[in-house]
Order: C-alpha cells, then structure tokens, then sequence
C-alpha cells in the first residue's frame, strides 16, 4: 500500500498545479500517472497521501481490508456517521409545550391536526429523544405556571410599585427594556400611539 501512497502524493501534487479537470488529465498523461483505470482508485489514493492520520485510523479499524480503494470507501461510510443528536433549548421546550398543548385542546379539529403535524416535525429534530423532549417540554411549561405570579401576588406589586414613584418605575422599567427586545418595542408602541 505503501506505493499507492507515493502515487496519491504525486497525484495531489499534480492537483495543486492543475485544478481544472482536463489539464489534471493531459498532466497525468504527460508524466504516465494515468495507469489507475479508474477515477475511484486515485481519488483513494489522492485521499490516502492527503490525508494519512484519517488513513492510518481506518486501516488500523479495519485491519482485513487490503487495498486503498476499499479504505477509502470504508471512511466514506463511517464519513456517514448519524448527525449528532441536538438539546433543546428553553424556546424549544417552550414552543413544543405549546404545540402539544394546542394539539391537545385545539378549538377546532383541524388546529389540532394541525399542531400533531407541527410539533411532529419540530421534535424530529431531537432525533430518538422526541418522546423524552416533549415530556421535559410539558414539565417546563408546568413550572412556569407554578412560577407565574397569581392575581393577589400582582396587586400587591402594583401597590408597592405606586409607593415608589415614577423614578423608580421608569429606572426598573428601562433595565427591564435594554434585557428584553419584545418588552421594549411594546413598550415604545404604547408610548408613542
């Protein structure tokens, strides 16, 4: 294998000069490089001589194989390992706790169909997960509603809010706008109706 790593190097050699595909063939021509009938073998050997650490991995994992060509195609399928499985980020959670919930209680049938159709193709993308974010997706949105302030807890604020003042509403207020885009552009709306 040692001499298809030789002729690899100067293949990839004669790539650097030539980039166009009929130069690189009159090239291989010119210097008698063209004896690999087939596209396939110096493509393996091309990838072998460039890249020797991925070569020696798969020879070494794949110790019967006996030639170039079939190293490389073995690479190639490991190449074709299964993308890694994404987390969902809090909107994520929160966005399929509200399609489950709508696919759930929708007013109509067709809303429900509806978000079935949504939140299948939204947690697909969670790979064999899908069940496991959906349930996590469901719990977030139960602590949120734990955590959502109740009637009496909001007057109370209310109160204690008009105690303060309006320097000390529009401070808080203009902290709060500089953390949250959606908070300051409502509250830009409502400002200049």
């Amino acid at each position: 294998m040692e001499g298809w790593l030789m002729y690899g190097a100067a293949l990839n050699e004669g790539r650097e000069m030539f980039t166009g595909d009929r130069e690189f063939g009159e090239w291989l021509a010119h210097n008698q490089l063209g004896f690999a009938d087939q596209s396939n073998e110096r493509a393996a050997a091309m990838w072998a001589s460039g890249n020797l650490s991925e070569y020696r991995e798969t020879r070494q994992a794949h110790p019967r194989v006996r030639t170039v060509r079939g190293l490389h195609a073995k690479f190639k399928d490991n190449d074709k390992a299964p993308k890694p499985v994404l987390e969902p980020t809090e909107d994520d959670l929160k966005t399929i706790g509200k399609l489950q919930t709508l696919a759930e209680r929708g007013s109509t049938e067709g809303e429900r169909e509806s978000a079935k159709a949504k939140l299948e193709a939204y947690s697909s993308a969670f790979g064999d997960q899908k069940e496991e974010v959906i349930e996590r997706a469901a719990e977030a949105a139960e602590r949120e509603r734990e955590e959502a302030p109740n009637d009496t807890q909001v007057q109370q604020i209310r109160t204690a809010l008009m105690r303060k003042g309006s320097d000390f509403l529009a401070e808080w207020l203009l902290k709060a706008m500089v953390k949250d885009h959606d908070l300051f552009k409502s509250v830009m709306v409502g400002l200049y109706k």
